[in-house]
């Protein structure tokens, strides 16, 4: 991966103080010109390059990442992206379960939460199945089910645990 595509996917700006990570820059702090570069990383010859433009994007509540992440899931190139840094398992579906949260959050703040709600669901549960037999956490869906109360989460959680 370039220095270019990588400031792309990593930067933050520096009034940006709040964030730790791309990913956790909001909106406002994101110029659309970067949003349009990175959408056109989503077709970057790199698979390396095209999840982590997919999953950067899906955190800002872009609909473009999104759809290529699911596609990712739904055609099982989710392996090996993200190692967990102490203990060497795969962590990959961890941080797309945190990007589809974020997904969320950002279309709620835009007042499409129930849409959102709808189109996170069954990604959402197929990682809480995977889960079932993987190591990685799942605890970050956690605080949205308790919040906002989504209790078609209940039952597979149940069986998770």
């Amino acid at each position: 991966m370039n220095q270019e595509i990588l400031a792309l996917l990593t930067d933050i700006p520096d009034h940006a103080d709040y964030a730790c990570a791309a990913e956790e820059l909001d909106l406002v702090d994101i110029p659309q010109d970067r949003i349009d570069q990175i959408v056109q990383l989503l077709h970057h010859i790199e698979e390396v390059v095209v999840f982590n433009a997919a999953k950067l994007l899906t955190h800002w509540g872009q609909d473009e990442g999104f759809d290529v992440l699911i596609h990712l899931l739904d055609t099982n190139q989710l392996s090996g992206w993200i190692e967990h840094r102490l203990h060497g398992y795969d962590d990959t579906l961890k941080h797309v379960l945190s990007a589809f949260v974020s997904y969320w959050a950002t279309k709620s703040e835009a007042g499409l939460a129930e849409l959102a709600r709808r189109k996170i669901f069954p990604y959402v549960a197929k990682i809480i199945a995977q889960s079932n037999t993987a190591p990685f956490e799942i605890s970050d869906i956690f605080w949205v089910i308790e919040k906002e109360r989504y209790e078609e989460y209940v039952p597979l959680l149940k069986t998770h645990l």
